[in-house]
């Protein structure tokens, strides 16, 4: 995070309130007046929120969908359980005085942490990072709000819950294969083959879908409930004139058994 003030040197800054806080999010970020409503403080300090699995920091606890790769396409959580951390503020020079100087990695151009492939790669530096060499640009190009879904992580809409589940294995799918490509393709390969199998050992020939109750194979199931649907699915909708067609293009007896059912205000 980021507080921004608004005097002309940093001693004159420390008398006086912030005027606004940048949250780093991914690639991006978002930004409060320092008196926002949204912005939560302990006396003077900012409370941030971090995502579970991520580094990105927000300014509730809440659900947060990603929608593109600045805001990190997924969700991120911020909700309870969380764990209280007070930073400890440490001032740092502009620049090291030498090599062996207790802030000579503020001059390290190289990756941190530990050596691993693919994007589990140790990060690089700040020496590396806008918000380092240029912070109050970098501020002023965050957005001013995040997408908070409702409902948050206990009760998400059904679609929301599944593009987060999708998105997080997908996720979790790639690092495992940037890691360790052979491994992963050998998996998806088994995969693919069971699937296969599966698949020639059932019947896929088309079969009438009346009666619904009767003794099908899996594949003719599928075909069946994919006729059913493509020939009812025009009825679902409120245009009249687009049911009217579907019903002059069908057999005359599933049309007259389909207007009865459906009770719809025309004669076929």
């Amino acid at each position: 995070m980021q507080v921004l003030f608004q005097a002309p040197s940093a001693r004159a800054a420390l008398g006086t309130d912030p005027v606004e806080v940048g949250y780093a999010q991914h690639t991006d970020g978002e930004t409060a007046d320092w008196d926002s409503a949204k912005l939560e403080k302990e006396g003077t300090h900012p409370v941030v929120y971090s995502s579970e699995g991520s580094h990105a920091s927000y300014f509730e606890p809440a659900l947060y969908l990603g929608r593109d790769p600045s805001e990190g396409v997924g969700c991120d959580n911020t909700q309870d359980p969380n764990t209280r951390v007070v930073p400890l503020p440490v001032l740092l020079p502009g620049q090291p005085s030498g090599p062996h100087s207790e802030f000579a990695w503020l001059a390290y151009d190289g990756n941190w942490g530990e050596r691993h492939p693919g994007p589990n790669n140790g990060p690089a530096g700040p020496l590396s990072k806008p918000r380092w060499v240029s912070p109050v640009t970098w501020q002023e190009n965050l957005r001013p709000a995040s997408f908070v879904i409702p409902g948050g992580s206990k009760t998400p809409p059904d679609v929301v819950r599944t593009f987060c589940n999708v998105v997080g294995q997908g996720s979790g799918l790639y690092v495992r294969y940037a890691a360790h490509p052979a491994a992963v393709l050998a998996v998806l390969a088994a995969i693919a083959l069971v699937l296969l199998f599966l698949l020639r050992r059932t019947l896929w020939d088309r079969v009438p879908p009346y009666p619904v109750v009767k003794r099908r194979r899996s594949g003719q199931i599928a075909w069946s409930a994919a006729s059913l649907y493509r020939r009812f699915q025009p009825f679902w909708s409120s245009d009249c004139s687009r049911s009217r067609s579907a019903c002059s293009r069908s057999s005359t007896s599933w049309c007259s058994r389909t207007c009865r059912s459906s009770d719809l205000p025309w004669a076929c």
